[in-house]
């Protein structure tokens, strides 16, 4: 169970009930809305929260998470590359440092669907 805030807007579960990842509106002007969004995550079997980054609504910039896999500790998102939103994901160990080599291996894995939409 999550306590409420006023300033969480949304939670991400890993699927099978734990909450990874909370979505925080980021009001940079005291009571105006930024449209910044900024996330946190949690490590398996962990109640700390970790700041995963922020998702501007307004310019479509930063890492905007949109799924947990639990067996590849993974989140999936979007992020804005070359004009566009690709599906991307980052790694929640950070393993891989490289988002080229994330966007690489997560086009050449066919089970990416049906894992973080349960497809």
């Amino acid at each position: 169970m999550e306590p409420p805030s006023h300033l969480i807007t949304g939670y991400i579960s890993d699927g099978r009930g734990t909450v990874r990842i909370l979505a925080r509106k980021e009001n940079k002007i005291q009571n105006v809305d930024s449209g910044v969004f900024g996330y946190m995550y949690r490590q398996p079997g962990s109640r700390d929260w970790h700041k995963l980054g922020e998702y501007d609504e307004v310019n479509y910039t930063g890492f905007k998470p949109i799924a947990v896999d639990p067996d590849l500790n993974v989140a999936y998102g979007l992020k804005k590359k070359d004009g566009r939103e690709l599906v991307t994901w980052d790694d929640l160990d950070h393993q891989l440092e490289d988002s080229a080599v994330r966007t690489q291996m997560l086009r050449q894995s066919d089970a990416f669907p049906r894992r973080a939409f349960g497809m």
